[in-house]
């Protein structure tokens, strides 16, 4: 029997937390981002990272961004994130991906043209496949 663990819990709560109500899309790494990303989704406040140890979720205090008073926080005390690993899993699983969006999406990041990506779809639902034996992970 295949068990299914979905990355939706955290996912949902930092939502409900950020008011994300749009459709959410989770975008691959064609080499335009860091090569530990394999796909990003955006969501208001932050973004879910999706790696081979698991994954991760970075925000944003916009509190702090905001308050003209509040002079005494650094950098580092307005932004947060946690990382998920998956202890023991297999770092070598495959990813399936569905529900390929219409449009696309253009990268150009920096100077280094190798870096530049163009035509990128997104896609509604990723599959980890095996990250142990017989469980996957969907994202969606």
């Amino acid at each position: 029997m295949k068990y299914f663990l979905s990355c939706l819990l955290p996912f949902f709560a930092v939502i409900a937390l950020y008011g994300q109500s749009s459709a959410v899309y989770i975008h691959p790494n064609k080499g335009q981002w860091d090569s530990r990303i394999l796909y990003n989704v955006e969501i208001a406040g932050g973004n879910f990272y999706l790696d081979r140890e698991g994954y991760t979720i970075s925000l944003r205090n916009f509190k702090h961004f905001h308050d003209a008073k509040d002079e005494h926080h650094t950098e580092h005390e307005k932004s947060y994130a946690f990382k998920i690993k998956y202890v023991n899993g297999n770092l070598n699983s495959t990813y399936e991906t569905a529900n390929q969006s219409s449009f696309y999406r253009n990268y150009f990041l920096g100077n280094d043209k190798s870096r530049w990506q163009s035509k990128i779809y997104s896609v509604r639902e990723v599959v980890r496949k095996d990250v142990y034996a017989g469980i996957d992970v969907q994202t969606l």
